[in-house]
């Protein structure tokens, strides 16, 4: 996966890797999964209900999407 950031983000993930010496892909990827879990923490039980039933759905191949169809 791949997803596109504003120059200024882009440069300041380029220069946070410089500094942790590793890839800005990388490090990307572990900032997004630190994010992903804070959110999914931040949940209440009506958004954490919503938010599974999207994941099952995205594992059983269907929408990516709430009420979205699924994808063939």
């Amino acid at each position: 996966m791949s997803a596109a950031l504003p120059g200024d983000l882009a440069l300041e993930l380029m220069a946070l890797a410089a500094a942790f010496h590793d890839s800005s892909e990388a490090l990307a990827g572990e900032l997004l999964g630190a994010a992903i879990a804070d959110a999914w923490e931040a949940l209440d039980d009506g958004q954490l209900l919503q938010a599974t039933r999207a994941c099952r759905r995205l594992l059983d191949g269907g929408g990516t999407a709430e009420g979205s169809p699924p994808r063939h």
